[in-house]
């Protein structure tokens, strides 16, 4: 996997594209990676294509809302999507590391403390979880922690970076299981806020 810069790309660049498992992976990509200017990406328009090897793609183009610029992302698709209640199949994300994976998990489980869980809360925490099993794909058969060569993005090293033991394979696990827990509703919510 290279360097995951989010940047700007032409329509026709079938070079180009990024290898999404889901049309929910190819969100969280535009959420993590901002316009060259630093301004969040507005979804815009998303548009169906035939690929140049014969399977489809998916490209997303808009105006940026801070600088103006035109921009457009190409995504290929899997011949088979996985189950709509993952995020991607049974091999690790080429577009998102597991440290962007690590972070995305950390936003959806910053729930409010005190009160009783929400279904929207509910709902975090599972994605929380199926983040975190994202994460989780990059360790390697028979290791227990991510390698250091999975990280691609800047944000990805920073969180190794600041949190190298979040990346062993029982804090990953142990987490999900957790969050899990309470998207279910099983286990006091102040036992999530001690995960943080």
């Amino acid at each position: 996997m290279t360097e995951n810069t989010g940047g700007q790309q032409s329509r026709d660049d079938a070079q180009a594209l990024l290898p999404a498992r889901s049309a929910a992976e190819m969100h969280l990509f535009l959420d993590l990676h901002p316009c060259d200017c630093g301004a969040a990406r507005q979804r815009g328009v998303q548009e169906l294509r035939e690929g140049g090897n014969g399977g489809l793609m998916s490209v997303y183009a808009g105006t940026c809302t801070g600088c103006g610029r035109q921009w457009s992302v190409a995504f290929s698709l899997p011949e088979s999507p996985p189950p709509a209640d993952r995020i991607g199949g049974s091999e690790p994300s080429a577009i998102i590391d597991p440290g962007e994976w690590l972070w995305l998990s950390d936003q959806d489980a910053s729930i409010p403390a005190g009160g009783p869980a929400r279904s929207g809360d509910r709902a975090r925490l599972g994605r929380a979880a199926a983040e975190l099993d994202e994460a989780a794909k990059f360790i390697p058969p028979g290791h227990d922690r991510v390698p250091s060569g999975a990280f691609t993005s800047s944000l990805g090293r920073a969180m190794l970076g600041a949190f190298p033991h979040r990346f062993l394979r029982a804090d990953l696990e142990g987490r999900a299981q957790l969050y899990r827990a309470g998207a279910r509703g099983t286990r006091d919510r102040r036992c999530l806020e001690t995960a943080s």
